[in-house]
């Protein structure tokens, strides 16, 4: 019997070692991430003369590291007084470029020098590396072309967009005829004051919320105005109708958003009680400044507020304002992107249409571009689509014409049956499709889609 129980602890003590040893493999040898570059190709022109190289992983890091990029330059001279130079100088065509634990993009910025001659068409190379461990793999878009052009458009590519992953915590850029992707980090930032008009929208892209009150100063709010606000003034299935008042228009009708159009009279311009996601809630004031805006803001029951004003800047639709941060970067400048794509506050498609964040949703920059979507049928394909094909269609300027309408829900996936035609800034039509919802990961936040110049 004794010999029964020792041989029963032995086995369990085995047992017990091998899982230990088993769950610290599992551990120590994650399978390598794949690297991928946001895009194929980039332009450097004299409208254009930097770039964002961005590189996507397909996981969040565990442990700190370098990418080796090879530089082909053929022609190009390095150097600020020369061709062109990085924000990350090469060594012997080579550059390192470092990553830390937890990092799932990294990137680097390359300029046109101060001799650059882009009359004359020429193209950098950019490889990554294999790595000689065990953390990354180079992905299938390990390579990229950097086109030095006096009028570079890029007239196809292939582009990752990058939201952040599951979580949806950054809005992805793109700009088509450059070939660009970026990421901007969603919560920065919490109300936009339009160049045109008098106009001021909300980040629909964080969950913000406004709600007015029936006075004009500051200083005769207190929190007993905003006594049952929080139970009303939620975006999602707890939500109503009534809500509906506190976001803006989806369609990006700026003559009909939540806070009303700025008077030039102060006392029209009312309080409103301004929601924020996470964060506490502030009172504001928002009047006009000449040609400018002037804003008063405050927490809740504060007896004293702040004040600045805030110029308008029409290189950009709009001057993005945090009330933590004041003047902060959100957007590209409004001729440098053509969609956005993340997560976006519209109404419900399912039962009554209450406020509703949605993921993997995509709004079009409706002051420099407008859409259609493309239905594939005996007579269209994507393929045989060309530019006289696009003289019949009817394109709209609404922000959420595309939305979530190139994605099946039940399961998540790419509607494989359209695609959509995009006219941007500078005339430029390109047919757009999206290739895959997810990441090389199979994670949420990372689709990819492929794009063409119609001729």
């Amino acid at each position: 019997m004794n010999i029964l129980r020792t041989l029963c602890s032995i086995t369990i003590l085995v047992l017990v070692a091998v899982a230990i040893t088993g769950c610290s493999d599992d551990d120590d040898t994650l399978a390598p991430f794949a690297i991928n570059f946001a895009s194929e190709d980039l332009g450097i022109s004299p409208s254009s003369p930097e770039a964002q190289i961005t590189l996507n992983f397909s996981r969040p890091s565990t442990v700190p590291g370098s990418i080796l990029l090879s530089l082909e330059p053929g022609t190009l001279v390095y150097g600020e007084t020369e061709d062109y130079y990085t924000s990350v100088a090469p060594v012997n065509n080579v550059i390192t470029l470092p990553f830390e634990s937890g990092d799932q993009s990294v990137g680097l910025t390359i300029f046109a020098g101060g001799a650059a001659a882009l009359q004359e068409e020429k193209t950098l190379g950019i490889t990554i590396n294999e790595d000689t461990g065990t953390i990354f793999t180079p992905g299938s878009t390990n390579q990229l072309s950097v086109i030095f052009a006096e009028n570079f458009i890029a007239e196809s590519g292939s582009l990752q967009l990058d939201a952040g992953g599951p979580d949806f915590t950054s809005q992805a850029f793109v700009d088509l005829s450059k070939s660009t992707a970026s990421s901007e980090v969603k919560n920065t930032w919490d109300l936009a004051f339009a160049s045109a008009g008098f106009h001021v929208t909300l980040n629909a892209t964080n969950q913000i919320m406004a709600r007015s009150l029936d006075k004009t100063s500051l200083g005769d709010v207190t929190a007993s105005d905003t006594t049952g606000f929080a139970g009303a003034m939620v975006v999602g299935p707890a939500s109503s109708l009534e809500a509906r008042a506190w976001i803006d228009d989806p369609t990006g009708d700026l003559e009909n958003t939540t806070i009303a159009a700025i008077s030039e009279n102060d006392e029209n311009n009312k309080i409103y009680i301004i929601k924020r996601e996470g964060k506490n809630w502030k009172k504001v004031k928002i009047n006009r400044s000449g040609d400018d805006y002037s804003i008063q803001f405050a927490d809740i029951s504060s007896a004293t507020f702040e004040e600045i004003t805030i110029e308008k800047d029409d290189e950009f639709n709009a001057v993005f304002f945090s009330l933590d941060n004041q003047i902060v970067s959100f957007e590209p400048q409004k001729s440098r992107w053509d969609l956005m794509y993340g997560a976006y506050t519209t109404y419900s498609t399912f039962g009554d249409p209450i406020p509703y964040s949605f993921s993997d949703y995509i709004v079009i920059n409706k002051e420099k571009t407008s859409v259609a979507m493309v239905m594939i049928d005996d007579n269209t394909s994507y393929e045989n689509f060309n530019l006289s094909s696009a003289s019949s269609l009817s394109l709209s300027a609404e922000l959420n014409t595309i939305g979530s309408t190139w994605r099946g829900v039940f399961p998540p996936s790419v509607l494989s049956d359209r695609f959509y035609v995009l006219k941007d800034s500078e005339g430029n039509y390109y047919k757009i499709r999206f290739t895959r919802l997810t990441g090389d990961n199979d994670e949420r936040g990372r689709p990819s889609m492929t794009f063409e110049l119609l001729k």
